[in-house]
């Protein structure tokens, strides 16, 4: 598709990477789709490391891969309804739980602040807390940088003594 739309249909390179980020998510968000039927079921953890893949394109992807699940089953009147109502209610809850946007917050620490309050050699030992630290902020929306910390540290610890 990438080829397609960048080569027969010359879109723009924005365009182009929208499309491909649609691609390669709608599975994912067909799987978020189906698994949160109630708030319950919802994992903020889940949802927000896909829409910060998808960045702007988190809605569109919501709304293929919810064409996607109602042509799974077409002729079923009662399971197009229920697809509209889940999405509608996917939607609802991720701009209540303040994910919209998620991929824009700035991370409480920079790599600096990360090498230097764990003590790290400079390279590659630096990606696992990095992408720690998003899950983290993931999960805790409202959570300050010393707690962060005390996280990190803890992170380090385990797998020190592994």
């Amino acid at each position: 598709p990438s080829f397609i739309v960048r080569e027969s249909i010359k879109f723009k390179n924005k365009d182009i990477q929208a499309v491909t980020a649609i691609l390669s998510n709608v599975d994912e968000m067909r799987n978020v789709l189906m698994r949160n039927k109630t708030n319950d079921d919802f994992c903020r953890l889940q949802v927000g490391l896909v829409l910060r893949n998808l960045k702007e394109q988190w809605v569109t992807t919501l709304l293929v891969a919810a064409i996607a699940e109602i042509q799974s089953r077409e002729e079923d009147t009662e399971h197009v309804q229920h697809i509209i109502t889940r999405t509608k209610h996917l939607y609802s809850t991720i701009q209540t739980n303040g994910l919209d946007g998620c991929w824009k917050v700035r991370p409480l620490l920079d790599g600096k602040d990360i090498l230097q309050r764990l003590d790290l050699p400079r390279g590659p030992a630096i990606a696992p807390y990095i992408d720690a630290q998003i899950r983290w902020m993931l999960l805790n929306p409202k959570g300050h940088k010393e707690e962060l910390i005390v996280h990190l540290k803890r992170k380090r610890d385990l797998e020190s003594s592994e």
